[in-house]
């Protein structure tokens, strides 16, 4: 059993954890339930929450962070901002009248006047080990550490952000900060400490890992805000430095970059990086540096276009010579691109092109048509065979940007205000050489249902044929509401793999409670999960409640029960106290007895608002 104490100490800040709210960040984040590629737009939303965007002081820069909005949604916000005579949640929500999901994303990243926001906020976060008695006799490095301070005011933000997972020694922990401020309309950012870099769908440079489209929204995630500071816990997909944006004028902006950091590996015989340490769960032995120099220049007219121009130099003190992408065989790399956008009325063509210093190339290409009942998309790419980038990360079905090709089509149709249906089809062929590949396709579709305010559902299928290998995946949601105070919630989902001839199954059911006591001021959470599968490869994934900041998105396998316990007290205005205890029983995988292993945790957090 582990035990985890965190502590948050806000200033000037009001929660707003309503069960609606809490209903889209499940919604939202189980739409981008693409297994292991989740974790950092979550983050990214995460930090939002507890750091929001003030609507009515906000530029175009700050609501460009959001994660899924889009160049036009952004221009209808601010538009009805400067216009509107009812500067409110409920007018904004007419504007948007079909796209519900949309404002629900807003009121989770987004507060309406600055009053409702703090200034300093400081979250500590303790994991102990299994018990608390014998924690004098047990090494400290077996405690995971969370400790994390941020400062805004109108023109300057900051973050610390220092981290140590368990059994990892204090040297080796995670520290992470920035400071960013606002001097002028010329000069409206700069970020000095650890920040990141994103141009378009992410060929030249993204600081995302992407691999498909979400299942709920018919949209190619691209990088709206070109950089940004760097908030998340993520050890890797950072820079360390200096960046700023500075407006020449009105229609053109450069971003120039610099970085200068030491990442981990290992050697081999011929003093060669030959792996590239990715976390700090397992840092290579030897250390290597990294330095980047850089600029996006950026050209666009409100409403029309934006074109993006791309220029990266990458030099390292040692060789690299990795696994892909990191495989470049020397000791510097460098990559250009340019990437855009063309507005027209109801629809948009987005582009994206990148070439390496190895003389080697990549392009996507899409169109994405929105009307009222019915939009549809399509997304064409072609990376080369050969292609290597470090600094990508684009829709792809191969492990990394390069060797493949592929085209997507999707459509979005809402036919009435309960029914709205979302699928895509993404047919691709992987390259293993100039005269060999490998084909394959992938199938979603999701059916939302809006029955009446009181029951909603939503039936999801995936499908992904590669290789020897057919994967198909079937998922059945309820949610029942009862006078906005009690709702239950039910799933089943089934997995199906075939690989060759060897056939694996997994199952997935829970039955969910929400319940709001005393006029809101308690809110509870709990959950049953039952979960069968023969082994990781069929394993199913499910996102669970969590005390705020903290992050569950689970992958079950084996056979066994999961059971928690979530609760949300609003002692006052000026205390919130937040808990959740779970428990997870598993078979082990023994055929001569039945034996079972038990994981418990019980997570603890104040948060203090002065």
């Amino acid at each position: 059993m582990s035990l985890i104490f965190s502590f948050l100490f806000l200033f000037n800040q009001n929660s707003d954890d309503t069960l609606r709210v809490k209903n889209f960040e499940n919604k939202l984040f189980e739409s981008f339930q693409n297994e292991d590629n989740a974790e950092m737009i979550i983050e990214e939303l995460i930090y939002l929450h507890d750091n929001p965007i003030v609507l009515s002081t906000a530029n175009e820069d700050e609501l460009l962070s959001i994660p899924l909005i889009t160049n036009r949604e952004i221009d209808i916000v601010l538009n009805w901002r400067d216009t509107t005579n009812d500067f409110s949640w409920k007018s904004l929500k007419n504007v948007f009248k079909n796209k519900p999901q949309f404002i629900l994303l807003l009121q989770y990243c987004m507060v309406m006047n600055e009053d409702e926001i703090g200034y300093l906020k400081i979250r500590n976060r303790i994991v102990l080990p299994q018990s608390i008695l014998p924690l004098l006799n047990r090494n400290q490095e077996e405690l995971k550490l969370y400790n994390r301070v941020n400062f805004k005011t109108h023109n300057l933000k900051s973050n610390l952000l220092i981290e140590k997972d368990s059994f990892e020694d204090y040297k080796n922990g995670f520290t992470t900060g920035f400071i960013e401020y606002n001097f002028s309309q010329s000069l409206p950012q700069i970020i000095i400490g650890d920040y990141s870099i994103s141009v378009g769908e992410g060929l030249a440079i993204s600081k995302n890992i992407f691999s498909s489209i979400s299942n709920s929204e018919l949209k190619i995630p691209k990088s709206n805000k070109i950089i940004s500071a760097s908030s998340s816990s993520d050890e890797y997909k950072f820079m360390r430095g200096i960046a700023s944006k500075i407006n020449l004028n009105q229609n053109i902006s450069i971003y120039p970059f610099y970085s200068n950091r030491n990442k981990f590996g290992n050697l081999n015989e011929e003093g060669i990086i030959s792996s590239v340490s990715y976390t700090g769960f397992a840092l290579g032995k030897e250390i290597f540096n990294e330095n980047i120099f850089g600029v996006v220049s950026k050209f666009s007219k409100r409403n029309s276009y934006e074109i993006n121009f791309t220029s990266l130099n990458a030099k390292y003190d040692k060789i690299i010579n990795s696994n892909e992408p990191m495989n470049l065989d020397s000791n510097k790399f460098s990559v250009i691109g340019i990437s855009g956008t063309n507005y027209f009325k109801n629809s948009e063509v987005f582009y994206d092109y990148a070439k390496t210093d190895k003389n080697k190339n990549a392009l996507a290409v899409g169109f994405l048509s929105e009307q009222k009942y019915f939009s549809y998309l399509i997304h064409f790419r072609n990376y080369r065979n050969g292609f290597s980038n470090p600094f990508a990360g684009a829709i792809r079905q191969n492990n990394f940007v390069g060797s493949e090709n592929g085209i997507i089509l999707g459509i979005e149709t809402r036919i009435t205000d309960w029914l709205k249906i979302v699928g895509f089809i993404d047919d691709f062929s992987i390259l293993k050489n100039d005269d060999f590949s490998s084909s394959g396709r992938e199938y979603s579709l999701r059916i939302e249902n809006q029955f009446s305010k009181s029951i909603e559902s939503y039936f999801l299928f995936k499908q992904k044929d590669y290789l020897n290998s057919n994967k198909k995946t079937y998922r059945f949601n309820f949610i029942f509401n009862f006078k906005n105070d009690f709702e239950i919630s039910q799933r089943i989902e089934f997995v199906d793999l075939l690989q060759l001839a060897y056939r694996e199954n997994g199952i997935l059911l829970f039955t969910d409670f929400k319940y709001k006591l005393f006029d809101e001021k308690i809110s509870i959470a709990s959950r049953i999960i039952s979960f069968s599968s023969d082994s990781y490869n069929s394993r199913l994934y499910q996102f669970e409640n969590e005390i705020p900041g903290n992050i569950s998105f689970l992958p079950l396998y084996g056979n066994g029960l999961r059971f928690y316990f979530y609760t949300n007290w609003k002692i006052n205005e000026d205390a919130i106290l937040s808990f959740k205890i779970s428990t997870t029983r598993k078979k082990l995988e023994n055929i001569y007895e039945n034996k079972y292993e038990t994981q418990n945790q019980f997570s603890l957090q104040l948060d203090l608002v002065f």
